[in-house]
C-alpha cells in the first residue's frame, strides 16, 4: 500500500514592531503560540517548518500542511511579544509552491531558488 504525500502550503508572514526582530526569537514565539493553541499533538500535525533562507527584514515564510493553514494563521495572530518587544504577526499570502513566492516577491525576499 502506497503512502500518500502530504500537500504543503507556504505562508508568507510579516512582523510589525518598532525595531527589527531576530529570526530565532520569532521562530520560538510562533512555536510556543502553536503549542499553546493546539497542544503537542495538534502542533505536530501542522508540520510547521520555518524556511530560514526566506527571512528578510521582519518578513518570512512558513511551510505547513494544507489543512492546517487556518490554525497557523490563528497562532500567528496570537503572538504579541517576541522576547521583550511588542510585536504583531500576520500572514500576507498563502502559496502552493516556492516558485510562485519567488515570482511574486522577486528580490524582496532573501530566498534563492534555482
Amino acid at each position: 500500500m502506497a503512502v500518500r504525500r502530504y500537500r504543503k502550503r507556504y505562508i508568507v508572514f510579516k512582523s510589525e514592531s518598532k525595531s527589527e526582530v531576530e529570526k530565532e526569537k520569532v521562530e520560538r514565539a510562533v512555536l510556543q503560540s502553536t503549542g499553546k493553541l493546539l497542544g503537542f499533538y495538534g502542533a505536530g500535525r501542522t508540520r510547521l517548518r520555518f524556511l530560514p533562507q526566506f527571512w528578510k527584514k521582519n518578513q518570512g515564510v512558513l511551510s505547513v500542511d494544507h489543512a492546517e493553514v487556518p490554525k497557523i494563521k490563528t497562532a500567528l495572530a496570537l503572538v504579541t511579544n517576541v522576547g521583550s518587544q511588542k510585536v504583531i504577526l500576520y500572514s500576507t499570502k498563502v502559496f502552493g509552491t516556492l516558485k510562485k513566492i519567488k515570482k511574486m516577491y522577486g528580490g524582496k525576499l532573501n530566498g534563492s531558488i534555482t
